[in-house]
């Protein structure tokens, strides 16, 4: 019950769209060269998912800080350690900082399954698009996700009405 569209998603012109990046997902794991940060910042910016004019906030641990700083410096950037940090980091945004109060849009660039609960309860009062690579998407995220776009395929997925 999934129909396809090969439309891109792009910032709404009248709403203001915040966009969650779990950057260790999309580089596979702690950024640990500035060269991974630029790649990943490169990827993002070419998915038609965000404009320059969106909230971008960035879950990294510590180890990446500093190349993901350097990467994307006008971005919000929330550190925490552990193997879950730069989740749990993202996850407390996500639950405690009323983004569909704030915002029309929701980007969750993350195919962990930690985000599931969240996700489906904010898309009951915003748009939420998750975006991750195809095979990082977990069964409980995709389930919980009115629009999936896959980071390695350029098409989006929307739940059927």
């Amino acid at each position: 019950m999934l129909a396809t569209t090969r439309t891109k998603t792009t910032a709404t012109q009248t709403g203001r769209r915040i966009v969650l990046i779990d950057i260790e997902n999309v580089v596979g794991g702690q950024v640990h060269t500035l060269d991974q940060a630029l790649w990943a910042k490169e990827k993002l910016e070419n998915s038609g998912l965000f404009s320059s004019c969106d909230h971008i906030v960035l879950g990294v641990g510590p180890a990446g800080y500093v190349n993901v700083g350097v990467a994307w410096p006008q971005a919000r950037k929330v550190v925490r350690d552990g193997s879950d940090g730069a989740d749990l980091a993202l996850l407390e945004i996500l639950t405690t900082e009323n983004l569909s109060d704030r915002f029309d849009d929701v980007v969750v660039i993350s195919g962990d399954h930690i985000f599931a609960e969240a996700v489906a309860l904010t898309a009951k009062s915003a748009n939420v698009t998750v975006a991750c690579w195809s095979a990082s998407l977990s069964p409980q995220l995709f389930l919980a996700s009115p629009t999936i776009h896959f980071l390695d395929e350029g098409f989006e997925y929307a739940m059927a009405a």
